[in-house]
């Protein structure tokens, strides 16, 4: 009888001896939360080309096309660290909006392509010029300007509000004619039956080929050297991204200089 009163005096000394665990009442349990799994990091963008690489100064607003590779639904074009209105094409093509305000004034301007965090960043940049918005033209005037003639046609510059009007090729002996800007406003390329070594004398059968020339008529130089008859090259005019000059000639289709009887274009 002694050790059993011993035995409930101990039980009863211990909280919870002889009963079933119980919870306060009103109260749940919680489940361990399980961690949300880390964001996949976006790409870092990469530029390739941009498309036209070039405009005048005073041009118009027009939509950039941005080729490269790493975009994402969310990239953004930035002209000169400021962003532009962007689409979307798809993992290498943006368009942007480009504004007339750009456009404003002659420099370089550069593009790049921005994707956010987690990871992405800023790409290389792709440069932008906007060319000085001068008028190439052919004439027959005199070389200082006034208004007489010239014997033969040249190359001239002028302001769009006819103001500047300059010679940029000098020749007497020949002519110069059909000239093109570059996009870039960096070249000029045009027709002249000029000799080839560049010196103020006519080509052999006064056959015009292609030249070109930096934007202040320095640096002529001759691209194709047609001597015969009836070979003369005419209306040369850049491709858009300025990397190939397509041209009328009715030389030979080997490309020797050996005459054609039809015009041929060739890039």
């Amino acid at each position: 009888m002694a050790v059993m009163l011993l035995s409930i005096s101990l039980c009863a000394g211990v909280a919870g001896c002889g009963s079933s665990p119980t919870s306060t009442p009103g109260s749940t349990l919680t489940p361990t939360p399980t961690p949300a799994p880390a964001p996949t990091p976006n790409p870092a963008p990469s530029v390739s080309s941009i498309l036209p690489s070039a405009a005048p100064a005073g041009a118009l607003a027009f939509t950039l096309t941005v080729n490269g590779s790493n975009f994402i639904n969310g990239s953004t074009v930035q002209w000169n660290g400021s962003s532009r209105t962007t689409t979307f094409v798809s993992g290498t093509r943006l368009q942007a909006h480009i504004m007339a305000a750009d456009l404003a004034s002659p420099g370089k301007a550069t593009v790049t392509v921005i994707n956010s965090a987690p990871g992405g960043g800023t790409s290389g940049g792709a440069t932008f010029t906007v060319a000085v918005n001068t008028i190439a033209f052919q004439s027959g005037r005199a070389l200082d300007g006034s208004d007489a003639a010239n014997a033969n046609e040249n190359i001239w510059v002028v302001n769009p509000d006819g103001s500047g009007a300059t010679p940029l090729t000098k020749l007497t002996a020949s002519s110069a004619i059909n000239p093109v800007w570059r996009t870039d406003g960096s070249r000029i390329v045009f027709a002249s039956g000029r000799a080839l070594d560049g010196s103020d004398a006519a080509n052999t059968n006064g056959t015009r080929n292609v030249w070109a020339m930096n934007a202040d008529g320095s640096g002529a130089t001759a691209l194709t050297k047609l001597t015969a008859s009836g070979t003369s090259v005419d209306n040369p005019v850049w491709s858009l991204d300025g990397s190939k000059i397509v041209f009328e000639s009715a030389r030979a289709l080997d490309g020797g200089w050996q005459r054609r009887s039809q015009l041929t274009f060739y890039f």
